[in-house]
């Protein structure tokens, strides 16, 4: 595979981000005393290893935290919370975009890791100064 363009694989990859509130999807729980499943945006749809990380990430956050703990999963493009409508710019969003913030460093290690791996694994080489 000469010359190959070790660079691709150096490419940054594209952080998920936490865009907006979505008014529309967010919903307050029957019969609960102002518990709502919150709906956030993100900038994109995260991949299935992206949304492990982020698992992982928040679980140790909320560690840190143990009384402000809330569920929070990713469906497609939407990052989805149970908890107290009060509650979620003061106490959940910090947290949240702080495990988002996380994931991604952890996510793009991940990826120039894998990248890393398959081109050596593709050429038999040792690594890029032997491209």
């Amino acid at each position: 595979m000469e010359g190959t363009n070790s660079s691709a694989f150096n490419e940054r990859v594209a952080d998920i981000r936490i865009v907006g509130f979505n008014n529309a999807r967010t919903r307050k729980i029957d019969g609960s005393d102002g518990v709502y499943d919150v709906c956030f945006d993100l900038s994109g749809i995260p991949t299935s290893a992206w949304e492990t990380l982020f698992e992982g990430e928040w679980k140790v956050l909320n560690e840190r935290a143990p009384g402000l703990w809330q569920a929070a999963t990713i469906d497609k493009s939407f990052l989805m919370m149970r908890c107290q409508l009060q509650d979620v710019l003061s106490l959940h969003l910090p947290f949240l975009k702080k495990a988002v913030a996380e994931t991604n460093a952890r996510y793009g290690h991940f990826v120039r890791e894998l990248g890393t791996k398959r081109l050596m694994d593709v050429t038999g080489r040792g690594g890029w100064e032997t491209i």
